[in-house]
């Protein structure tokens, strides 16, 4: 069972600042595993922009590969994208290299800001998890 808080004071914005609310509210037995929010700014948009390039690198491929034993003269080509022209140029580029470049500096980068999270900002609302339903409607 799980329970929301919000309007966390900007002292107790920890995961042990948000046990401590609880504790002081509801007198139970378990300790509640806790998470305050975090300020995650632009990693979806990472993850979706890694989702896309693996996507078209993999479309790129099935079409390169779809018979193995005859492979096309010419490897595929594809326009880069607008953050990457000034690595990349503005022409078409192989399309297997690019790509596989574009993911792993991708994944790279999401790696980065995910080890950052914890350092961000912490949000004015966090979450209690409770072992047994039983705990988190105690008090209530």
């Amino acid at each position: 069972m799980h329970e929301q808080l919000t309007h966390i004071p900007v002292s107790s914005r920890t995961d042990a600042g948000i046990a401590d609310l609880i504790d002081s509210a509801k007198q139970i037995e378990s300790v509640p595993r806790t998470a305050i929010g975090r300020n995650v700014k632009d990693l979806p948009e990472l993850i979706d922009t890694h989702d896309k390039a693996v996507r078209r690198l993999e479309g790129h491929l099935a079409r390169y590969l779809r018979d193995p034993n005859k492979l096309p003269e010419k490897r595929p080509l594809c326009k880069v994208a607008k953050e990457d022209r000034g690595i990349h140029g503005t022409s078409k580029v192989d399309a297997i290299d690019y790509l596989t470049d574009r993911i792993a500096r991708l994944e790279t980068e999401i790696k980065e800001v995910r080890e950052s999270i914890d350092k961000r900002n912490p949000m004015p609302y966090g979450f209690a998890s409770y072992t047994h339903i039983e705990d988190a409607h105690a008090g209530k």
